[in-house]
C-alpha cells in the first residue's frame, strides 16, 4: 500500500487544457474560402475549417467592433457588459468567463499581431502556449486578407504543435463594408454581422460544418463546457444560443436616430428602431431587403423576450429609447456625407459647404455635422 501512494506521489497532475482565442477584426464569412469565397486567399483559415468544425452562420452581437469584442471575451451581450459606444466600461476586462477561468487557476496571455512582424508574434504565442493551464488571447488587426491568414496561418501552427490536446478557436470581431451596400453601415446586415467561426481540438469533428444560428457571445460558454467549468449559457457543440441578438448605435451615434435592436433566427433577422422590419433568410444568408408586410408582432414579441432581464440603457444616454427617429428615416444622409468627404479630399471647399448645409437643414442636431465641420476646418479656411 505504501508503494502504491508512493507512486501516485510522483505521478504528475493531469494538466488543464489549455485554449487558444483568436480574434480577427473586419472579416466577414463570405470573405473566407471555407464559406464559399473562390478562388480562395484564405488557405490557413480553410485548412483550420478542413481540421475542425465551422459555423456557416454565427453572428456578432454588434456591428461596432469594440462592442463586439467585449461580447467575445465576456460572453455577455452589450446591455449585460455595457459596451455601447466608443469606450467600455473600467470593468469589462474584469468579468466573464476568462475571469472565472481566472479563479480557477488558468492564466490569460494576451498577443495583439502585426502582420509585418510574423516572427515575433510567433515566438510569443510560443512563450504562452507553454506557461501550462493558459487561454491566450491573440488579436489580429484588419488588413489585407492574404496577411491576415498568414498570420492565422502561423499562429495556429504553433499553438497545434505546443497544446495537441488544446482548444482552438478562431471568430470574426465584426464584417466590414468592403463591397457592401450604402446603408449597412448604420443597418443590421450580414455585411457587418455575419462573421467566421471555427472550433477545433481534442471532441470536434473534423470537416464539419454546422448550418445552426449561433451568437458569438456563446463562445465563453463553449469554452467554459469544455473546460469542465459550471455555466448557464450553451455550448456551441448544442447549437448555441439558437438565436443571435444584434445591435447597431451607429445610426445614433452619425444622425442621432435611435439604435436599432435585433436578432437572427433560422428563418431571418427581426430588426426594431422607432419600426420593426422582417429580413428573411435564404441559403443561410438574411436577404438585405426586409419584407414588405408591416406587421411582425410575434417577432417583436420575441425581441422583447429576448432583452427581459438586462436594462437596454445600460451604456448609453438616457434618451435614447424615446427617439423618435428611426435610422431608415437618414439612410439618404449617407450619401450626402460621402459627398462631402470627397469634395474636401479634392480642397473643393466651397462645394463641400453646400453639401453640408443640406445635411444640417435635414437634420441639424446630428452628431456627424460636428465632426465633418472639424474636418473641413483642418483642411481649409472657412469662408
Amino acid at each position: 500500500m505504501s508503494l502504491w501512494w508512493l507512486a501516485m506521489a510522483c505521478t504528475p497532475q493531469t494538466e488543464k487544457r489549455s485554449v487558444l482565442l483568436m480574434m480577427v477584426e473586419q472579416v466577414r464569412a463570405d470573405q473566407v474560402g471555407a464559406y464559399g469565397s473562390l478562388p480562395t486567399d484564405t488557405p490557413n483559415v480553410d485548412a483550420l475549417a478542413k481540421n475542425g468544425t465551422l459555423f456557416s452562420r454565427a453572428y456578432a452581437t454588434s456591428t461596432l467592433s469594440g462592442p463586439a469584442r467585449s461580447s467575445i471575451l465576456t460572453g455577455e451581450v452589450p446591455p449585460v457588459h455595457g459596451h455601447r459606444l466608443d469606450r467600455p466600461p473600467a470593468d469589462v476586462e474584469g468579468r466573464g468567463w476568462i475571469r472565472q477561468l481566472n479563479a480557477q487557476g488558468w492564466d490569460r496571455c494576451d498577443i495583439q499581431i502585426d502582420a509585418s512582424n510574423l516572427e515575433k508574434s510567433s515566438t510569443k504565442v510560443k512563450e504562452c502556449a507553454q506557461m501550462g493551464s493558459v487561454v491566450v488571447v491573440v488579436n489580429i488587426a484588419a488588413g489585407q486578407m492574404a496577411d491576415v491568414d498568414q498570420a492565422i496561418g502561423r499562429v495556429s501552427r504553433v499553438w497545434n504543435k505546443s497544446q495537441s490536446n488544446g482548444l482552438g478557436i478562431l471568430v470574426g470581431v465584426t464584417g466590414n463594408m468592403t463591397g457592401a451596400r450604402q446603408d449597412a453601415a448604420i443597418l443590421i446586415t450580414d455585411d457587418l454581422v455575419r462573421v467566421p467561426l471555427v472550433v477545433w481540438g481534442h471532441g470536434w469533428e473534423t470537416d464539419w460544418e454546422v448550418s445552426d444560428v449561433v451568437s458569438t457571445v456563446d463562445i465563453g460558454s463553449t469554452a467554459l463546457t469544455e473546460l469542465e467549468q459550471s455555466t448557464a449559457g450553451r455550448s456551441l457543440k448544442s447549437g448555441g444560443s439558437e438565436v443571435a441578438y444584434h445591435e447597431s448605435v451607429s445610426g445614433y451615434q452619425a444622425f442621432g436616430a435611435r439604435p436599432l435592436f435585433g436578432f437572427t433566427s433560422e428563418w431571418g433577422r427581426y430588426v426594431e428602431g422607432v419600426h420593426g422590419r422582417w429580413y428573411p433568410a435564404g441559403k443561410g444568408k438574411v436577404r438585405a431587403f426586409e419584407d414588405p408586410e408591416s406587421e411582425y408582432s410575434e417577432h417583436a414579441e420575441r425581441l422583447a423576450d429576448l432583452q427581459t432581464g438586462f436594462d437596454r440603457n445600460v451604456g448609453l444616454p438616457s434618451k435614447v429609447l424615446s427617439i423618435a427617429v428611426d435610422p431608415v428615416e437618414r439612410l439618404g444622409l449617407l450619401s450626402l456625407v460621402t459627398k462631402v468627404e470627397r469634395l474636401m479630399d479634392r480642397g473643393q471647399m466651397a462645394a463641400a459647404d453646400r453639401i453640408l448645409a443640406r445635411i444640417s437643414a435635414r437634420s441639424p442636431d446630428a452628431p456627424i455635422l460636428e465632426t465633418l465641420r472639424q474636418r473641413r476646418n483642418t483642411q481649409g479656411v472657412k469662408p
